[in-house]
C-alpha cells in the first residue's frame, strides 16, 4: 500500500536503543531482508540481547508495556553495522556523519547530514515546548546522567547546523543556535532549582512549584506539571550522593 520495495530500504539508523525508539529494530529487521541496524557500540548489545531492556521498559511502563509496544526481537549479530564517534555513512547519497550524544541516554548518538546541515538529535538536544521559546532539559529514566548531558549540549552546540531535527517533535520552529542556548539555559537551571530541593528534602510538588515560577521569569507558557523532569534529576542527584558516601 505505500509502494516501497522491501529491498531497497538499506539502513535503519535509531538514535538510541530506548523501546520508543530502538525496541522495534528486531521487527523490523525480520520484515526487510536486506535491512542493516546501525548502532553505537554502546547500544549494540541491547539489540543483540534485548532482555535489559525489556527489563528496563517494564521498570518504567509496566508489566503490560507490550501491548502498548508489541515484542522486543533481537537483531541478530550480522545485521548489525556498529560505528563510533566520528563514522560516517552514505544515506540518500549524502554523507552523514555520527556524533556520540550520551546524557539522555548512554548509548545515544545524534546524525548530521553533512550537506544539508541537518541534525537528527533525537532527544539529545532535549525536548522543544511547541510554539514557546523554551526547550526542555533532555532527560529520561532511568538513566539521565546531567553531566554528561551538559558536554554532549555543548559539543554538538559547536556544529554548523542549519535545522534541528527532534525525535517526537519533528523539526525545531526557533533557530538551532537559539534552541542550543534555550536547551543548556533549562537543563543548568532546572539542575540547580531540583538539586536545592533534594538538598532541602522538598517532595516533588515544592519543586514543580520552582520550576514553573522559573518558567514564568523567563516568559515561558507552562502547560503541564514537570513531574517527569524532576523524577530523572533526582534520580541522578541520588546516585551522586550514593557515591559520594561510598
Amino acid at each position: 500500500a505505500l509502494g516501497y520495495d522491501p529491498d531497497a530500504i538499506q539502513y535503519l539508523v535509531p538514535t538510541h536503543i530506548h523501546v520508543d525508539h530502538g525496541g522495534g529494530c528486531g521487527w523490523v529487521a525480520q520484515q526487510l531482508p536486506r535491512l542493516k541496524v546501525a548502532v553505537h557500540s554502546r547500544g549494540a548489545r541491547h539489540l543483540l540481547d534485548p532482555s535489559r531492556l525489556i527489563q528496563s521498559t517494564a521498570m518504567v511502563f509496566g508489566e503490560r508495556w507490550e501491548e502498548g509496544f508489541g515484542p522486543i526481537l533481537p537483531v541478530p549479530a550480522d545485521r548489525l553495522l556498529v560505528r563510533e564517534e566520528g563514522a560516517a555513512l552514505s544515506l540518500g547519497g549524502r554523507r552523514h556523519r555520527f556524533y556520540y550524544a550520551p546524557g539522555h541516554a548512554p548509548h545515544h548518538w545524534a546524525i548530521m547530514d553533512e550537506e544539508r546541515r541537518i541534525l537528527y538529535c533525537g532527544e539529545a538536544m532535549g525536548q522543544p515546548a511547541g510554539d514557546s521559546k523554551m526547550v526542555g532539559p533532555p532527560t529520561s529514566p532511568p538513566l539521565f546522567e546531567l553531566d554528561d548531558a551538559l558536554q554532549t549540549i555543548e559539543k554538538l552546540s559547536q556544529l554548523d547546523v542549519a535545522q534541528l531535527y527532534y525525535s517526537h517533535y519533528g523539526h525545531g520552529t526557533q533557530p538551532p543556535q537559539e534552541a542550543m542556548v534555550a536547551v543548556l539555559l533549562s537543563t543548568r537551571e532546572f539542575a540547580q532549582i531540583i538539586r536545592e530541593g533534594f538538598e532541602d528534602s522538598q517532595d516533588v510538588r515544592a519543586i514543580d512549584r520552582r520550576l514553573q515560577d522559573w518558567c514564568a521569569r523567563q516568559g515561558y507558557p507552562v502547560r503541564r506539571p514537570f513531574d517527569g523532569t524532576i523524577q530523572p534529576y533526582l534520580a541522578y542527584f541520588r546516585r551522586q550522593a550514593q557515591a559520594k558516601a561510598t
